[in-house]
This record gives C-alpha cells, sequence and structure tokens, in this order.
C-alpha cells in the first residue's frame, strides 16, 4: 500500500510536470518554480509546495485523483512578483506611538525564503518569510506547514514583536488562492477542473467552502488553525498591470482572488472607512518579546452536503438557520446551533433587531423587531471564549414588500414624455437611485440601461410579475398602456414578434435628440466595436435572452386579466395569452428555410420557467394546438441538451443562467442524466453559510460591469441569478426524496430578491461585496429577472426528514395533538404551500392561503381574498392540486370538497365573495 501511494503521488507529479512543459512560460518567475517543489501527503491530500516560495502549487485530493484544488496548471502564467498564492501573507502593523499603518506582503517581491529544519515529524515544511519582505520589519515571521493530529494540512505562521515597544498588529490575511480559474479553458475542462470559493465570514464559526465547479465529490473546507483565526474580514485582492493579465485576472474568465483576515482595523480605518465591516473590526497589541500563531487547516468534506458535519469534527460552532438569513419582519426565525461549549451571551446589531429566545437544547427563535430593516449582526459567545457571527438581513413582510415595488414603479420608473424620438413612452424607466431620488436613466453611454429591452433596461418585468402577485387597476392600466404603446409597436416587430436589443442608441449625427457630452459615448463603426450601440446594433432582433421578457409580461397580464377582467381595456386576455405564445414560437422557431430566427435559442435562458407556466395556462384553456407546438419546440431543445456534454452554456464563457431552463425541460421530458448533471452544476455554485449575502448565492460576477453605476468585476450579493437558480432545485426536491440541505440552499435564493427592496420599493440589481462598499448598487439594472424567479418559486414548504422535528421553511407552523398541525404561509405570495410528507404542492391563482389546518390525510385549507389589505380582492380562486408522490403521481388521488366549487381550467373554482372560504383536500 506505501509502494501505490509513492506511485500514485509520483504520477500526479509527473503529470503536473508535463503539463506545465506544455503550458506558457513563465512570464517573471521570480516564485521560483523552476527550482521545483516539495512533495508530501497527508490523509487525504497529496501536497506540493514551491521549494523557493513554500506556498501551495497542488492540493489533490486522494479519492479524486487527478483533479486539483489549486490551480497548478497556471502557475506559469502566475509566477510573478504581484501574483498571490495560499500560503502568502499580508500584514499591517504600528508602532505604539504612530498613527500610520504599515503594510508588508509576501507577494509583492519575491526572493527565496529561508528554509528551516522541521521542529518535529509532523511538519512537512518550515521557513523565516524575513527575505521575501522588502523592507526591514519590527517583528520575525515564520511560516510552517504541517499535519494536525487529525491528520489534517494545516498552515501556520508565527509573528513576533522584535523591538523593544509595543506594536499594534492591524490586520494579518491569508490570501486564498484555489482554482477558479477559467482563462482559455473549454466547458468541459471547466466543468471537470475548477473550483469555486464562497466564504463564511463568521469569526470563530467561521470556514471556507471550496467545491467543485460540476457538484461532484470530494469539498474542500479551510478552517481556522486556532481560536486566533478567526474569519473577521473578506477582501478582494487587486493584481494589478501585467502580473494578473496572463490569468486573465478580473475578467469573466476569472474573478480574481481575496484574503481571509483575522484583524481588520487598519483597514476599516483606511479603505473600508465609508462603510460599516462584516463585523467589528479589531487589532492585537504585541508586548516586546511577545508572539501570536494564526493560520488555516485543510480538511476534505467525502461530499458538499457534508461540510458542516466535517466542520462539527473540528470543535467549530455551527449554526442552521430555518428558513435562511433573510427573514421578513412578520416572520419568526429558527437558529440552530451545534457547539461543543454552552452560549454565554447572545446580542445583535443593531441592538434590538432581534428578540432572541433560547428553546430547548440550542434552538433559538428569533423575532424580527417591527422597526428593523437591513443588515443584522448576531453575535454569539460561548463559555470557551469562542465568538461567532451570523449575519442576517430583515426586510418588510414579503408581501409589503412586493406592494411596495409596484408602487414604486408606478411612480418612479414610470416616463410618459412621448415625444421621445426613440418612441420609449409611456414606459417603466431604469431609474438611478443615488441619494434616494430614483432619477430616471434617459441615457447612458452603455445604451442598454435606458434603451428597454435588454434585461437591464427592463424594469417593465418587474412591473409585470408584480401582478402575477398583486394586481393594481392602476398598474395594470399602465402595463397595458405601455404594452400597446412601445412594447408592441416598438420593441417588437409586428409582421414577427421579433424582439430588438435596443430602442435607444447612439448617433451624434441625429438633430432631435440631446446627448449629454458628460457622458463616455464612442462612436461605432465597422471596425470599431462600442457599448454605445448604433442603430444597426440596437436593431439587432437575434438575441434570445431579450424574449422571455415580453413573453413574461404578456403572460402576466394574461393571468391579471382572467381572474379580473374588469381590469384590461385595450385587450381581452385571450390576446396577451398569445401574444406571449406567439412571441415564445418566433424565439426557438425554424424558418421555412431551416433556419433559427434567433440566437441561443439551444441554450438555458434566464426566467424561462415561465415557458412551463405558459404552457400550463395553454392547456388548462384547452389551447391544445398552440400547447403541442410549445412542447415540440422544447423538446428539440431537450433533444440537443441531452447529447452536449455541458448543456448550460451562455454569451460568456462560463455562467450560471443556463441551468434554470435545461433543468426545467430535461426534467419535463424525463432527461434524468441532464436533469442530475444541471443539478450538480447547481450545488456546486450555490453555497449554504451563515450569511444572509452568500447564502442561496448562486455565483455571478461581471453584470455590474454592464448593468452597475459602480461598473467592475465583483461577486455579486443576490443577482438574479440567486433566485432563478432556486426553481430547479425547488422542482428537484418536490419530485425527489432529497435532504433538507438543498431547500436550505433554495430558501438563501427564493428570499434573496426581498433584500434587494429598499424601504421605499426600489428594487437594486445587487449588492456589492468589496469589503470598501458593502452597499446595494443604485441603478436598478436587471433586478426583473430576479423579482421574476421569486414570484414563480415563492411558496411555504412543510418537511419532516429525520433531520428536523416537523418544520415550515416560508411560513409558521403550530402543533396541535398528535399528527395535527396548521401552517401559516409568509412567503411572498401566500398562495403556494408544499406538503413533503403527503407528496402534495396546493396553488392558488389569486387570492391566499391564510392557513392549512393537517391531519391524517386530511387539510383544511381556510382562503381569503388577498394577501395585502391593498391588493385587488379575488372574487374567486382557481386552487390547483399536484401530487408528487412515487406511489401515487395523479390528482385523482386527492378528493377536494368545499362549499360550491366546480371545476375550471384544470382546478377548482372556489368562490371568495363573502371574504373567506374553506377547502377540504382528502389523500385517498
Amino acid at each position: 500500500m506505501a509502494m501505490m501511494k509513492r506511485f500514485l503521488t509520483l504520477s500526479i507529479f509527473l503529470v503536473h510536470l508535463i503539463t506545465v512543459a506544455q503550458g506558457a512560460a513563465p512570464h517573471n518567475d521570480t516564485l521560483g518554480i523552476k527550482n521545483g517543489y516539495l512533495s508530501f501527503e497527508t490523509k487525504d491530500f497529496y501536497v506540493q509546495l514551491v521549494k523557493d516560495a513554500q506556498v501551495l502549487a497542488s492540493l489533490v485530493p486522494k479519492s479524486a485523483a487527478p483533479f486539483d484544488f489549486a490551480p497548478f496548471d497556471f502557475l506559469p502564467r502566475r509566477a510573478a512578483d504581484g501574483n498571490y498564492h495560499t500560503g502568502d501573507l499580508i500584514v499591517r502593523w504600528r508602532g505604539s506611538r504612530d498613527s500610520k499603518w504599515l503594510e508588508q506582503n509576501t507577494a509583492w517581491t519575491r526572493k527565496a525564503v529561508a528554509a528551516l529544519n522541521p521542529p518535529d515529524k509532523a511538519t512537512f515544511a518550515a521557513a523565516n518569510l524575513g527575505p521575501t519582505f522588502n523592507a526591514s520589519i519590527p517583528f520575525s515571521l515564520t511560516r510552517t506547514w504541517s499535519r494536525t493530529d487529525a491528520g489534517d494540512l494545516s498552515m501556520s505562521f508565527s509573528i513576533k514583536n522584535t523591538q523593544n515597544s509595543a506594536l499594534e498588529i492591524g490586520s494579518v490575511g491569508f490570501p486564498a488562492e484555489f482554482n477558479s480559474i477559467f482563462t482559455g479553458l473549454a466547458a468541459e475542462d471547466i466543468q471537470a477542473n475548477c473550483s469555486l470559493t464562497d466564504p463564511n465570514i463568521g469569526l470563530n464559526g467561521g470556514y471556507l467552502r471550496v467545491t467543485r465547479v460540476n457538484g461532484s465529490p470530494p469539498a474542500l473546507v479551510v478552517t481556522p488553525l486556532n481560536d486566533d483565526s478567526k474569519f473577521e474580514g473578506w477582501d478582494f485582492l487587486t493584481e494589478n498591470g501585467s502580473v494578473g493579465v496572463q490569468s486573465g485576472y478580473q475578467t469573466s474568465d476569472f474573478e480574481g482572488l481575496y484574503q481571509w483576515m483575522v484583524h481588520t482595523r487598519a483597514y476599516a480605518e483606511q479603505e473600508w472607512n465609508a462603510t460599516i465591516p462584516w463585523n467589528t473590526p479589531t487589532s492585537r497589541t504585541l508586548k516586546p518579546g511577545e508572539a501570536f500563531t494564526v493560520g488555516l487547516v485543510f480538511k476534505m468534506a467525502s461530499q458538499i452536503d457534508q461540510i458542516e458535519d466535517t466542520l462539527r469534527k473540528t470543535g467549530s460552532p455551527v449554526a442552521v438557520g430555518i428558513p435562511g438569513y433573510i427573514i421578513p419582519q412578520d416572520m419568526e426565525a429558527q437558529l440552530l446551533i451545534d457547539a461543543t461549549a454552552a452560549i454565554s451571551s447572545i446580542s445583535t446589531k443593531p441592538k434590538g433587531a432581534f428578540k432572541t429566545q433560547l428553546r430547548s437544547g440550542k434552538a433559538l427563535s428569533l423575532t424580527p423587531s417591527p422597526t428593523a430593516f437591513g443588515r443584522v449582526r448576531l453575535n454569539i459567545k460561548y463559555s470557551d471564549g469562542k465568538e461567532q457571527s451570523i449575519h442576517y438581513h430583515i426586510s418588510k413582510s414579503a408581501p409589503q414588500a412586493v406592494q411596495d415595488v409596484g408602487t414604486y414603479l408606478s411612480s418612479k420608473h414610470w416616463w410618459t414624455n412621448e415625444s421621445d424620438p426613440f418612441g420609449r413612452a409611456p414606459s417603466f424607466m431604469a431609474v438611478d437611485h443615488s441619494g434616494g431620488i430614483g432619477q430616471k436613466i434617459l441615457q447612458l453611454d452603455r445604451v442598454w440601461l435606458a434603451g428597454e429591452c435588454h434585461e437591464a433596461g427592463a424594469s417593465w418585468l418587474t412591473a409585470a410579475m408584480k401582478q402575477v402577485a398583486q394586481p393594481v387597476a392602476e398598474e395594470v392600466a399602465k402595463l397595458e398602456t405601455f404594452i400597446h404603446k412601445v412594447l408592441w409597436k416598438t420593441i417588437q416587430l409586428r409582421d414577427s414578434y421579433a424582439v430588438r436589443q435596443s430602442i435607444f442608441w447612439y448617433d451624434p449625427t441625429r438633430k432631435d435628440f440631446w446627448y449629454d457630452p458628460r457622458l463616455p459615448y464612442e462612436l461605432q463603426t465597422q471596425t470599431h466595436y462600442s457599448n454605445s450601440w448604433n442603430a444597426a446594433t440596437a436593431n439587432v432582433t437575434t438575441r434570445g435572452y431579450g424574449y422571455i421578457f415580453p413573453a413574461a409580461t404578456y403572460w402576466a397580464l394574461y393571468r391579471a386579466g382572467r381572474a379580473f377582467p374588469e381590469m384590461l381595456k385595450e385587450a381581452p386576455w385571450q390576446w396577451y395569452l398569445n401574444q406571449s405564445y406567439q412571441t415564445v414560437k418566433y424565439a426557438f422557431g425554424v424558418l421555412p428555410n431551416g433556419t433559427h430566427p434567433v440566437d441561443y435559442w439551444n441554450l438555458g435562458l434566464m426566467g424561462e420557467t415561465i415557458i412551463g407556466e405558459l404552457l400550463k395556462d395553454l392547456q388548462r384553456e384547452d389551447w391544445t394546438s398552440q400547447a403541442d407546438e410549445v412542447i415540440s419546440l422544447m423538446k428539440a431543445r431537450s433533444d440537443v441538451w441531452e447529447v452536449t456534454a455541458v448543456p448550460f452554456g451562455s454569451e460568456l464563457h462560463w455562467d450560471s443562467t443556463g441551468q434554470e431552463g435545461v433543468f426545467y425541460w430535461s426534467n419535463y421530458f424525463g432527461r434524468e442524466a441532464t436533469v442530475n448533471k444541471t443539478i450538480g452544476t447547481i450545488m456546486g455554485y450555490t453555497p449554504t453559510v451563515n450569511h444572509w449575502g452568500y447564502n442561496g448565492n448562486a455565483r455571478r460576477y461581471w453584470d455590474f460591469q454592464f448593468d452597475g453605476k459602480i461598473s467592475r468585476i465583483e461577486r455579486q450579493i443576490h443577482h438574479y441569478g440567486s433566485a432563478l437558480n432556486s426553481l430547479p432545485l425547488l422542482g428537484y426536491f418536490r419530485s425527489k426524496t432529497m435532504p433538507l440541505y438543498v431547500l436550505r440552499i433554495t430558501f438563501g435564493g427564493v428570499f434573496a430578491p426581498l433584500s434587494n427592496i429598499q424601504d421605499d420599493g426600489f428594487g437594486s440589481t445587487a449588492f456589492h461585496s468589496w469589503a470598501d462598499t458593502l452597499a446595494w448598487e443604485v441603478y436598478s439594472g436587471d433586478y426583473g429577472p430576479a423579482f421574476l424567479g421569486m414570484m414563480l418559486g415563492s411558496a411555504t414548504y412543510v418537511v419532516d426528514d429525520g433531520e428536523l422535528s416537523l418544520t415550515a421553511f416560508g411560513g409558521q407552523l403550530v402543533q396541535g395533538s398528535g399528527k395535527r398541525y396548521t401552517v401559516m404561509p409568509f412567503d411572498a405570495l401566500r398562495k403556494r404551500i408544499y406538503f413533503q410528507a403527503e407528496g402534495l404542492y396546493v396553488e392558488l391563482d389569486y387570492g391566499a392561503v391564510q392557513s392549512a389546518e393537517v391531519s391524517s390525510k386530511q387539510l383544511k385549507l381556510k382562503l381569503v381574498q388577498r394577501p395585502t389589505p391593498a391588493a385587488t380582492a379575488a372574487g374567486e380562486a382557481i386552487l390547483w392540486v399536484e401530487r408528487t408522490t412515487a406511489t401515487s403521481m395523479s390528482v385523482s388521488s386527492v378528493n377536494v370538497s368545499g362549499k360550491a366549487l366546480i371545476m375550471k381550467r384544470g382546478g377548482w373554482a372556489i368562490p371568495l365573495g363573502a371574504g373567506t372560504a374553506s377547502v377540504t383536500l382528502t389523500l385517498k
């Protein structure tokens, strides 16, 4: 066995040498890779360090060799001064009489470190890092790579004050370099060889989770070495100039690297002084001759959903939030604590944001203050001295937040200047929320933000989807006006249903429009592409991504008009349903010559779950030929995905937009292999951690460049990927026997768009995650697809899988005697409930479920006319029932009874004229 291990280690090392030999030559090998590597192994990993620098070169899990968590193949392109690697250190300090912080960084100027003799058999490598610092420093610094008592890899730094006066350490940062570099790789290579890193910035409960892009096992878990190594901050690292160019640093192919920060006071007083950090900034004072040791431990989790079990084995406190960490003001949340020590204190910042109550064991109930809004930090201190921070966001009640969005859109976004030469009015324009003003974006050099068709300009999508939850006559009237005067007049071509890219463009020769000279417009020519599209580029109709928004808008007006026909003044509901169908038919259809008129027809498009909703309604209305056409078009796409190695592509090299559509139609047509592949990759890039911003956050990091006022490559907190990727996970959870872990991810995503809604109803495109910003983007941008995802996914899920007692995600559950209980929805719609034990999914078109009383094989639903007092009262509600149990998929296994029920549109029509109604579902 020992011989086999040595053979595997040598084999992997040789593969790496061959890869390096075939790759690009080092731009500037100050790292010293030409001088070779130190190779060793731990219980779970084959490890290599660059011999000269003693930074991490390779971290291969034995169970998945030759997959490498480190970007070994890119080392020749990342071997220069200024390239960061795991094992580097960034330190800021000042003397007791100094006010200015000084910094040293092992990556700035590379020199071979001074190797030391390992002090014991558990130490693989040790070095004095002094030679690689580019100036004299008042402390000594050593780094060791060792094997822990549990057999894991550890990296530790010892910092000792060598001067005769006190020294304040204001920051200690560990760069974390794992293989998230997609530059120059084929899609198959990205899926097979790359990984993604997500932080849980939780002090002594903090950790990094590094997962493979395809979601396959194993996962890497990086934890604090000791109590002094708390995870206080997470800061982006800049690699300027040529050092980052060769690996595509700060592009859509390589987001860049971050540092785990033990102390952050030096940054909080400088770069971060205009914002509120995630955790309270701290520093550490060293007396003369005093030293301290900090570092990280690298552990393996056998599966992604075993990451928390892996953490428990380290003694780290582990917390599980139900339903997550975005909590509406009217919802009580639960927090389950698993720690080796007793809780000694609990506090919140702002003070009083939560009323906390410790229940049986270490289960906390958290009741939001009715005045709390926005970011809230919960700090838990334990009797062993550890401290854990858990990051929440409190929103208004979900239906109130949805109502506020509608009000804001119909006032601040609404623009009626019909003299606009581009034909954009009346419409819901994108807005700039700077200073809370809500200024309409009528022109910009990135023309799509003012151009109405591209997702960043389509605020009307949000306005339309709001009517799916709470139709309001005034808002519907404005939408109808927009549709008939702009959408169906200017955005779409009447002879074909084609959709333009933008109906605003840059043409400096125009005399009927004043282009602001303060904006950096660029003239686009045949030889020069510019973001300031000219008329030819703006009028392109082949971009498939633009078609979902009109289709969804027409469908939303159909839904509202079907239930409230008196609201429609411009056209009947049949017209809107047909418009949605015809838009889908053109987008995915084939011309007589056999070509596709629209590009990306064979990719998953964000928000296309709406096509599934359209199909259901076509079938419910007995529009059989139209339904059959949609099925045929979608099957053709599913056929393509079934024979494509990586079917979830996009306009970009790697993306998280295609998975939603690929899952929906692959699942619809029973393509199980593609379904499993798709869910695997969603699990790979969507974490669950104790942080409202990263929990359920399907990774996206380039859209600010296109849609933000702060325009840069940056990990986005709750861009539309969060909500849209929750839709396939929800569908998968209902159709399979899945662990609770999946639902926890999902609710992080489906509740995410609530956090984007500001106190006045403005919907931001996303939150800026960089530690020097931590603020909501002020452009409305492409919030629409996120809101669409919330409208299609919001529901209450009642689960009992043994991991938790009977629990309602998205609602409140009151346990009765025996097996009886009552659940009350608190999600955004309050129209859908899934009962896991019964395999039952119930949904209303309008009205709301006030409560559901459940006993053995019987559910009694109490319905009301509206989810909020300001919503339009429904005269009747259509109840749809879906049975998803493995033994009985048929709706006929459910008997529905109630007063004056009639069958209608594939469901049961329930009169609500008296204000309330009761319906009983009996399972056969």
